[in-house]
C-alpha cells in the first residue's frame, strides 16, 4: 500500500494504482492513476500555443471538430502515452520585469523534464526568495531532454551543480526543441504556455 500525493484524492492505494517510473525513489510515481488522469485532463483543457512554429502549431479547427466529438462519445481509457513526462522551459520570476531580465542574464532559463511542471515549479520555489515561473510546456517530449541538453551545451550555465540552466532566449530554447523534435521525428506535439508559478 502507498499513499497517493496528488493534490486530489491523497488516499492509501495499493501498489497497482501508481504507474511506473524509474525516475522515481521505489520505481513508482507518487500520485495515483486517477490523480495523474484528471490532472492530465485538466492540463489538457488549458493548453494554447505559445509561439508560431509552423512544425509544431496546433491544427485549432481539428481541435474544435475533435472537442466535440468528444464530447458526443462516452470516455474511452486513455492510452498510456498520455501519461507521459514533459519537457519545461522556466524562469526566475522576481515580480518585476527589471528585475527579471537581471535574473535571466545571471542564471538564464531552466530546461527540464517533469510530469508536473507547475507543481515542479512550486516545489523548486519553496526555498527560495523568489519563485520559478513555467514559460511553455511540451507534453510527452521529456525523452528530448538530453539532446535539447545537448544542443545548448556551448549555453549552459556552469556557474552552482545545477546543469539544467541555459544562458539562452525564450526563442532560441524553442527553436532548438524544435529542431530537436523534428530530427527524433517521433514526437507530434504542440507546447502549451505555462500558468506559472507566482502565486
Amino acid at each position: 500500500m502507498k499513499r497517493c500525493s496528488g493534490p486530489l484524492c491523497g488516499e492509501l492505494r495499493p501498489l497497482s494504482s501508481f504507474g511506473s517510473s524509474v525516475a522515481r525513489p521505489g520505481g513508482l510515481l507518487n500520485y495515483c492513476r486517477e490523480c495523474t488522469g484528471e490532472l492530465q485532463r485538466r492540463r489538457k483543457t488549458r493548453m494554447t500555443p505559445i509561439v508560431p512554429i509552423p512544425e509544431l502549431e496546433p491544427d485549432l479547427e481539428f481541435d474544435r471538430r475533435e472537442a466535440s466529438a468528444e464530447s458526443e462519445e462516452p470516455p474511452r481509457k486513455r492510452r498510456k502515452a498520455d501519461y507521459s513526462d514533459a519537457l519545461y522551459l522556466m524562469e526566475i520570476d522576481c515580480g518585476h520585469e527589471e528585475h527579471n531580465a537581471t535574473m535571466r542574464t545571471v542564471f538564464g532559463l531552466k530546461i527540464g523534464r517533469s510530469f508536473d511542471a507547475d507543481e515542479r515549479a512550486k516545489s523548486l520555489s519553496r526555498s527560495m526568495p523568489f519563485v520559478l515561473k513555467v514559460l511553455a510546456e511540451f507534453p510527452g517530449c521529456a525523452s528530448i531532454e538530453h539532446e535539447v541538453h545537448e544542443a545548448l551545451a556551448a549555453f549552459q550555465n556552469t556557474n552552482g551543480q545545477g546543469r539544467e540552466w541555459f544562458f539562452v532566449s525564450f526563442g532560441r530554447a524553442v527553436e532548438t526543441i524544435g529542431q530537436v523534435l523534428q530530427r527524433s521525428s517521433k514526437h507530434a506535439v504542440t507546447p502549451r504556455s505555462g500558468s506559472g508559478s507566482s502565486g
